[in-house]
């Protein structure tokens, strides 16, 4: 028989095959995976790169800028006449361009004859210009001059051309310290006597950009540079200074750009001769230079040249070398630290708890105030019992402390007068009682009276007993905090005195090496993990801020978890499935595509004002207008975000109830159980699972929201956290502080975002990496669950 071959079927192609198959889609699915995961990586990888260098200790440069100390004057009488110098009758002091012309009184240059020099705007000369035109000028008198004024040698103004000849004639302001310990110019320490005729700064550069080439003037020919042009490669770095107050740098900026490694940098003489020039001429590292961290107006920059107890000197500079003041340095240190530490303790702490139940006494007051606010005399009594008092406290002993002299009897002094302080308010109260006994008061009022009266003689051993003590011990640790100081020289010769109480840590970068910074670098991210916020949260730690997210997380998934897993077994267990239900779970759905700041507005709306209004008029009226539940709190920013947070419980809550198999329900009820009971023993245990994967997805996205934080709750800076060790420990009305707000602040709230930048990082990762361990441990906490409904025999 002949084969057929009509019947006979083609190979397909193998683009055809992979068609059919779908593999084009495989591979665009995978792409897009591979794709979102490389941006994941790559933003995490940013994100820890910034976030863990900015604690590294960066070396101390000086960088000798473009910008020139002097401009080149002469002096002319009325007719224009040159003048020998400033002494000469009739003198007029006049700026000279390259070209020797002078500023005429429109401010357009005259030649020597004193007629105009043409329509260009006048240029000052500056010294560093001087230096390289100075044969244009050797028949002329000229003179430099500063911001600080004429130049001089003593008390004779120094000549522009001598100070050009010689390096010994008016050197270099900016002194420093060589290797050797003796104090020498910059210029002799750099071999170049041009140097004086820069500005010189010194700090540490604490970020670094390339530069454009079109940023750059352009070349000699007039034509812009090209990036192949430029080796070694121009960059901008960001220089901190340091140095804020104490007169120290006056007028110059805690932080500054500078360009470095730019090519023909005449060219940015030629091309804006007056103004500020911000590029590098020269930069090197001084020895012996360092960095001084305070509590306020952020760090030092600086030798430092003694250690002062008052007016006695520990250690000086000329005495014990640089060497031995800094040894004294950190002995006094450690001293001082730790006198910081109990009275930022005492102030924050036990001052805290004082002032806590201060306040729960007023309050009592108030409350018996407010319990007869309908009668007169009671308002009249209550009135002078509190005036009498205000006037007992305007008569606390005045604190006198003597950080020098005797501690112990200058503390029992001061109790003694305590006591009789404490006596007199005995005697108010009593000629209180007697004035208020002829009132006619009923057995009840005199009772609320004598009640008043125990309150008041409470909040006096309150006052005198414990908190006028406590001030006196904050006052005389702050008096020794005063005494003992150091003395920085900074590069400028400007000598600051600084309380050593106030110094967080210091320590020589350029000499300390590789283990000593890796040694500051571990205690800066102890400081920033475990300390407080200082400087506008600028500086210092984020343990509150970390707190409150914790905390207001925690509160959050203890509220949101039962909501949505109730809703979620109604929905699925006990309403009747039609419409309405539908509708709901529509709706629900909905819900999680509602912009945050509704939710914040809702929040604010309702718990705010309605709830917690309603919750000081029930429990706090005598509180009158003050809010304690009425104002936001961390209580209601948890409810906000559990509402926020809800639908995503909910729905996973649901898909595990689904997935529970229905055979297992039918055989729990066959067997007598209630629908409760069966929902309890048999259904929740199995699909508390996806329940808990659903609480990771709510922690994760309401750990991270800010808008309807910032209406609810948070703040700035909140004073006392939302949990310590005063009853009843966990306090819902206080406001408190967010990982979310914090990084918003520092990035767009801060008066300067440069200062900030490195601490946004770093901030944003401890965000990341809270989320993650508490994730983890939910995470560990569903695989164990897991793992016992798959060795289970039900």
């Amino acid at each position: 028989m002949a084969h057929d071959t009509s019947l006979t079927t083609k190979p397909k192609s193998g683009a055809i095959r992979r068609q059919v198959k779908g593999e084009p889609f495989v591979w665009l699915s995978g792409g897009a995976t591979a794709t979102g995961i490389l941006m994941i990586v790559v933003l995490l990888g940013y994100v820890i790169f910034e976030g863990t260098r900015t604690f590294w200790p960066q070396d101390i440069e000086v960088f000798v800028v473009g910008e020139s100390r002097f401009t080149v004057v002469e002096f002319r009488d009325e007719a224009g006449n040159v003048l020998p110098g400033p002494d000469a009758p009739g003198a007029i002091e006049k700026a000279v361009d390259e070209d020797g012309n002078v500023q005429g009184s429109d401010g357009k240059p005259l030649d020597r004859a004193g007629k105009p020099a043409g329509d260009k705007p006048f240029l000052p000369l500056t010294v560093a210009r001087l230096r390289e035109i100075a044969d244009r000028f050797k028949d002329r008198p000229l003179f430099l001059k500063s911001a600080e004024g004429l130049l001089k040698d003593g008390e004779r103004t120094l000549p522009a051309q001598e100070y050009l000849a010689s390096a010994a004639k008016g050197p270099s302001p900016y002194m420093l310290y060589n290797a050797q310990g003796k104090l020498q110019g910059i210029d002799e320490a750099l071999g170049k006597p041009h140097a004086r005729d820069y500005v010189a700064l010194m700090g540490t550069v604490r970020a670094d950009k390339p530069l454009d080439a079109r940023d750059l003037p352009r070349k000699r020919d007039g034509t812009p540079w090209q990036s192949y042009e430029l080796s070694p490669q121009p960059t901008e770095g960001l220089l901190r200074q340091g140095n804020q107050g104490e007169g120290l740098y006056t007028g110059q900026e805690y932080f500054i750009w500078l360009k470095q490694q730019v090519p023909d940098v005449d060219a940015y003489r030629r091309e804006n001769p007056s103004g500020y020039q911000r590029y590098v001429v020269e930069h090197f590292q001084p020895s012996g230079v360092a960095e001084i961290e305070r509590l306020e107006k952020g760090v030092l920059t600086g030798w430092v040249v003694g250690i002062y107890d008052g007016e006695k000197p520990l250690s000086t500079v000329e005495k014990d070398g640089l060497d031995g003041v800094w040894t004294s340095f950190n002995q006094r240190l450690d001293e001082m630290r730790k006198v910081y530490l109990k009275r930022y303790d005492l102030e924050r702490n036990a001052i805290g708890r004082v002032n806590f139940d201060l306040d729960d006494r007023k309050r009592e007051l108030l409350a018996v105030r407010y319990n007869n606010r309908k009668s007169g005399e009671m308002q009249s009594a209550i009135e002078k019992l509190t005036d009498g008092y205000s006037d007992w406290t305007r008569g606390q002993p005045v604190v006198k402390v003597n950080p020098t002299g005797d501690e112990q009897a200058g503390r029992k002094a001061y109790q003694d007068q305590l006591t009789q302080w404490r006596k007199a308010l005995d005697g108010v109260l009593d000629a209180w009682e007697k004035d208020t006994a002829g009132l006619g008061l009923n057995d009840d009022q005199k009772k609320a009276l004598k009640e008043a009266r125990k309150i008041q003689e409470r909040r006096g051993d309150l006052h005198a007993m414990n908190y006028a003590m406590l001030r006196y011990e904050v006052d005389y640790l702050r008096a020794r905090e005063k005494q003992v100081t150091l003395k920085l020289r900074t590069l400028k010769g400007v000598v600051a005195s600084e309380p050593l109480a106030g110094v967080v840590r210091g320590f020589k970068p350029n000499e300390i090496g590789f283990t000593g910074k890796l040694g500051v670098y571990f205690e800066r991210v102890g400081e920033f993990l475990t300390a407080d916020p200082r400087e506008s949260n600028t500086e210092g730690g984020i343990f509150m801020v970390i707190l409150g997210t914790l905390v207001m997380t925690m509160v959050m998934c203890i509220l949101v978890v039962p909501i949505g897993v109730i809703a979620a077994l109604y929905l699925r267990e006990y309403a009747k499935q039609g419409p309405i239900v539908a509708m709901v779970r529509i709706a629900v759905n909905n819900l999680a595509g509602v912009p945050s700041i509704v939710f914040g507005m809702f929040g604010f709306g309702l718990f705010c004002f309605v709830v917690g209004r309603s919750i000081d008029q029930i429990f706090f009226p005598e509180l009158g207008s003050t809010p304690t539940f009425g104002g936001g709190g961390i209580l209601w920013a948890s409810l906000t975000l559990a509402l926020l947070t809800v639908p995503v419980v909910v729905v996973a809550t649901e898909e595990a109830l689904i997935a529970v198999p229905s055979s297992q329900r039918e055989a729990s009820l066959a067997c007598g159980a209630s629908r409760f009971q069966t929902i309890w023993n048999v259904i929740l245990p199995q699909a508390m699972p996806g329940i808990l994967t659903g609480t990771i997805l709510a922690m994760a996205r309401g750990a991270g929201e800010v808008a309807p934080l910032m209406l609810v709750g948070v703040v700035k800076y909140a004073p006392y956290a939302p949990v310590d060790g005063v009853p009843p420990f966990l306090h819902l009305e206080r406001k408190f502080m967010h990982l979310g707000f914090h990084i918003y602040d520092l990035g767009f709230q801060s008066p300067d975002a440069e200062k900030t930048k490195p601490l946004v990082f770093s901030t944003t990762l401890v965000l990341i990496v809270l989320v993650a361990l508490l994730n983890v441990f939910a995470i560990r906490i569903r695989n164990k669950i897991r793992g016992r409904l798959q060795s289970s025999h039900v």
